[in-house]
């Protein structure tokens, strides 16, 4: 009902405005801006409604005639509350509307919009909250619209946001919130709270962002942060460009653990190119040999490169998940074939004997078993086999690096049906898994000399 009699007032003010116009000066007349004492308050760029209308008796009444002295009609906030809805029914209110509206608002005129007392709101919320101004702002902080983010007098929601606690950045952010609804993997922070990662005002790092790259990750991920910070062999995406998200999504992805596309797709934009270490070794082109390959390594088959490898850092050259021999000798240890046999079984090295275990058998003697098992000079996996892929069944090389000049040393590998032919470590060999091949000097000897004896020779 008051919200109606105030209109009536102003309304009636006007037309009274209007008809004290057209009279000639009159001391005696009621209008206080007419009389020449406050015309001023009404030459403001933004004038309260009231005092345009030359009401002044919508918030003044007087309090003695005789001494010229007024009292406002309601005290503090009830006072605009008699015309202006309130605003301070919600959960989270401005500390100014708590105490009075004139903390921030001129009741006559202003030269700002809203008759403000400061030239505009950011300034306004300056003269309160004090931002340190950093190297990169929020763009509602540069332009000075703190309104784009936060309501002035009061909200159901912490800071006074639009939103929710997680959502207020999805008001000017829609193209987030899109995404999150769109992809099968989100960042937590990204549905949480974005200020976990960003600043709400300014920041010296780009995108608001609290830290740089790795660094502001690993606050949260501190078991990578450790695997990264006692790694050996750090892995080098993660010094280069974009650190993480060379890898990952920041804050959405189709794919688990928020990566950015399938793992071996990912591993061939770098290695699809000879990569340089800090050390300076060269890494081999790996999707060069790939394409190359018509046999590839099982994990390469399942495009699981982190079978073998570790994405962030590791003790192992290569980023290798375990041991494994760089050497193409070592004395027999379990350990030296860690690596293989976290897929293989270990029996395969194991077992001098078997009909099951392995094709490379010369009868139910395991060759594996042979060519590991020594005290000296035990050949390991690398030896005969590719790593990633090749062209022989098995991954059977065709050569493999000797030496400290690397030079490429022939199997001259041959297979048979049931068997096969190799050599370059030592003088030919054959082995058969039906017909076991005695390749004992001896037995050569006495073959030789049977040829000899009969004729039967070349």
């Amino acid at each position: 009902m008051r919200f109606i009699m105030a209109a009536i007032l102003l309304l009636s003010g006007l037309g009274l405005a209007w008809a004290e116009s057209k009279q000639t000066t009159d001391k005696t007349d009621p209008n206080c801006m007419a009389s020449g004492c406050h015309d001023g308050l009404a030459r403001q760029e933004f004038v309260h409604g009231p005092v345009g209308a030359g009401q002044c008796g919508v918030c003044h009444e007087t309090a003695d005639r005789q001494t010229h002295k007024f009292k406002l009609v309601e005290q503090g906030t009830e006072l605009c509350y008699f015309c202006h809805l309130p605003q301070n029914t919600k959960k989270h209110i401005h500390e100014p509307v708590k105490k009075q509206c004139l903390e921030c608002h001129d009741p006559h005129g202003s030269k700002a919009k809203f008759l403000l007392t400061r030239k505009d709101a950011n300034a306004l919320c300056a003269s309160c909250h004090k931002l340190k101004e950093k190297k990169f702002l929020h763009g509602p902080v540069a332009s000075g619209a703190c309104i784009a983010c936060h309501q002035f007098h009061h909200s159901d929601y912490p800071n006074l946001a639009y939103r929710p606690e997680g959502q207020e950045c999805f008001e000017c952010h829609a193209e987030m919130e899109k995404s999150i609804k769109e992809h099968a993997y989100v960042h937590k922070p990204a549905v949480e709270n974005c200020r976990l990662c960003h600043t709400a005002h300014s920041s010296d790092v780009p995108l608001q962002l609290k830290k740089t790259g790795k660094a502001l990750c690993v606050e949260c991920h501190e078991n990578i942060g450790k695997e990264i910070q006692n790694a050996q062999v750090p892995h080098g995406a993660l010094n280069i460009l974009d650190e993480c998200l060379n890898c990952h999504g920041a804050h959405t992805a189709n794919m688990p653990f928020l990566l950015k596309d399938k793992p071996m797709n990912l591993c061939l934009t770098c290695h699809d190119k000879e990569v340089e270490t800090p050390s300076g070794r060269k890494l081999q082109n790996i999707k060069k040999v790939l394409d190359a390959s018509q046999f590839k390594h099982g994990p390469i088959r399942e495009g699981d490169c982190m079978a073998c490898h570790q994405t962030h850092g590791s003790s192992n050259f290569d980023l290798l998940k375990r041991y494994f021999p760089q050497s193409f000798y070592d004395d027999f240890d379990l350990k030296n074939y860690a690596l293989c046999v976290s897929c293989h079984e270990q029996s395969l090295i194991m077992q001098e004997r078997t009909t099951t275990l392995t094709r490379f058998r010369n009868g139910n003697l395991n060759l594996h078993y042979v060519h590991v098992h020594q005290e000296v000079k035990g050949r390991t996996c690398r030896v005969c086999h590719e790593v990633h892929g090749g062209n022989l069944p098995a991954n059977v090389r065709k050569e493999v690096p000797f030496g400290k000049r690397q030079w490429l040393l022939p199997l001259n590998v041959e297979l048979t049906e049931t068997g096969g032919r190799c050599s370059g470590c030592h003088r030919p060999m054959r082995y058969d898994r039906v017909n076991p091949v005695d390749n004992s000097i001896q037995t050569e000897e006495k073959a030789e000399t049977e040829k000899q004896n009969t004729g039967s020779g070349p």
